[in-house]
C-alpha cells in the first residue's frame, strides 16, 4: 500500500512519522518500505521517467466512493484513479468491500505514441493473468504479486513489459 499512495499522491517528500517514544526498533520494518519505495523511484530509468513527466490516468467508470460533503471546486475534478480490473465485485463499492488488486497508472505522450507506467499489487495474494482496463486505451493482462508490479505498456508497440516486480526491503540503516 505504501508504494500504490506513494504513485498515487506523488509527494515531493515521503515522510514517516512515530510516537517520540518510539525507538528504531519498534518502527525500523516500517521505514524501510518507505525508503525502499523512495528508492526504487531513483534506481529505475523507467520509474523516474513517469515519476517526473507522466500524469495519473483517471478512471471515470466509477464514481468515486466519497461523495458527501466534497467542496464544489472538487466536484467535477477527476477524484477516482483506481483502474477497473477482472477481479473487482461488482455492485455499489462502501468502506468494506475487499478488493482483489489495486491498479494505478501514469501516461505520457499522445496518441498514437502513448506510454503507461501500470502499477498493481494484490494485497490479500498473488493473482494471475488479471485484466486491467487501461481508460483510453484497452484492457491488458498482467500478472499481480502481492508486493505489487511495474508494467510499461506502449501503444505504439502494442506490448505489456515487466519493468520490475517489488520485493521485500531487506537492509539495514545504522545500528540499534
Amino acid at each position: 500500500m505504501i508504494q500504490f499512495g506513494l504513485w498515487l499522491t506523488r509527494p515531493r517528500v515521503a515522510r514517516e512519522f512515530r510516537g517520540y517514544l518510539e525507538t528504531v526498533a519498534d518502527s525500523e520494518r516500517y521505514f524501510l518500505q518507505v525508503v525502499g519505495a523512495v528508492d526504487k523511484i531513483y534506481t529505475n530509468p523507467t520509474l523516474q521517467a513517469f515519476w517526473r513527466k507522466g500524469a495519473l490516468v483517471a478512471n471515470n467508470q466509477r464514481p468515486h466512493p466519497y461523495q458527501w460533503y466534497i467542496p464544489p471546486e472538487y466536484k467535477d475534478a477527476a477524484r477516482w484513479f483506481m483502474l477497473d480490473t477482472s477481479l473487482d465485485p461488482s455492485g455499489v463499492w462502501d468502506l468494506t468491500t475487499q478488493l482483489p488488486v489495486f491498479a494505478i497508472a501514469l501516461v505520457t505522450g499522445a496518441a498514437p505514441a502513448r506510454q503507461w507506467l501500470l502499477y498493481a499489487h494484490a494485497p490479500m495474494g498473488e493473482r494471475r493473468s488479471v485484466l486491467i482496463t487501461i481508460p483510453g486505451y484497452k484492457q491488458v493482462v498482467v500478472d499481480v504479486p502481492v508486493g505489487g508490479s511495474f508494467y510499461l505498456v506502449d501503444e505504439r508497440l502494442n506490448q505489456v513489459q515487466l519493468v520490475q516486480q517489488s520485493a521485500p526491503t531487506v537492509r539495514r540503516i545504522g545500528r540499534r
